[in-house]
């Protein structure tokens, strides 16, 4: 909820791992599918790949596709966000999920312990960046190296497109080897939005030129001498520039707390065990996902003749084969 409040704009999904394990948990779901099932569902960059993903596993685990069913995508999906958030090749924006992962050897020590190695992993990522970004800008680099290795790779792919001309502005790639392939559009004109650059989201979601508009941008002229500092300016955002970058990273600082220093202010004592009353649970207590309305897993019902879902033995259809 903290996060929520702070990060206005940004979006807290469910952990897909939590839910495998929810999933895996349940005794009234068949274990009949893989965890890969369910991350292609949430890593599906569209709907129409989220549905076909949903289907496939339908046919494997019906009980496991009722479950996600009941949750709407955008509590664990990808694809709600593609045009609305930049996700940078994430698949998550949850920051809680993506810190834990990268605190795992610090996260099984002691609260104190577990913040002063978490500390020094923060600082030490921090110097080991400025220091490349210090280096690359004393060599003449001017953006930084995960921007310039996107942008090498699209060029040398750019080759590979087939591009039709529709006017000055715009133009249509295709991928000439894969006839399959989608057509993508580019628009290259003056007052056209970063949503509108290139039909493939890639530029919204990293907020560099893809390779079908370098591909583009080669056949509408727009990559010689004179031309090309400005499709750079224009379509590789400002962060990627290592003087925004170096700037970003003067400004964080981080420092180990002094244990000389610590001295009890009577506020915060030690925690007291205390039992609670009633019996302990015998039951695991169910997730509120399981079923919008109860909080409960839907029962499911199996033939005990072909022990397939949605029908007794009375109605199977199996029934005398």
């Amino acid at each position: 909820m903290a996060l929520s409040n702070t990060f206005l704009n940004g979006v807290q999904p469910l952990c897909t791992k939590h839910l495998i394990a929810l999933l895996q948990a349940n005794r009234n779901i068949k274990n009949s599918f893989t965890d890969l099932m369910i991350w292609a569902i949430q890593e599906s960059a569209t709907e129409d790949d989220y549905n076909v993903n949903m289907g496939n596993l339908k046919l494997v685990c019906p009980t496991a596709h009722a479950y996600l069913k009941n949750l709407t995508p955008q509590k664990w999906c990808k694809w709600p966000y593609m045009k609305t958030h930049s996700l940078f090749q994430h698949r998550t924006l949850n920051f809680v999920e993506c810190g834990n992962t990268a605190i795992m050897e610090a996260r099984g020590d002691s609260v104190y312990r577990a913040v002063q190695k978490m500390t020094v992993q923060v600082m030490t990522a921090i110097s080991r960046r400025h220091s490349n970004a210090m280096a690359r800008l004393e060599k003449g680099e001017k953006y930084t190296t995960f921007a310039d290795g996107n942008l090498k790779a699209a060029k040398r792919q750019n080759m590979y497109y087939d591009v039709a001309v529709s006017s000055e502005d715009l133009a249509y790639v295709t991928h000439f080897q894969h006839i399959t392939a989608s057509r993508c559009t580019v628009n290259l004109g003056d007052n056209v939005d970063v949503a509108n650059w290139c039909s493939c989201l890639y530029p919204q979601q990293m907020l560099l030129p893809c390779v079908h508009m370098f591909a583009a941008a080669q056949v509408l002229r727009r990559l010689t001498k004179d031309e090309a500092p400005l499709f750079y300016n224009k379509y590789i955002h400002k962060g990627y520039l290592l003087s925004n970058y170096l700037n970003t990273l003067k400004g964080m600082s981080l420092t180990l707390v002094d244990t000389d220093s610590l001295a009890p202010d009577g506020l915060m004592g030690v925690n007291v065990l205390v039992a609670q009353t009633g019996r302990p649970w015998q039951k695991r207590i169910r997730s509120a996902g399981e079923n919008p309305e109860t909080g409960a897993a839907p029962k499911v019902y199996k033939c005990s003749q072909c022990e397939q879902p949605g029908h007794t033995r009375r109605r199977c259809p199996q029934q005398g084969m």
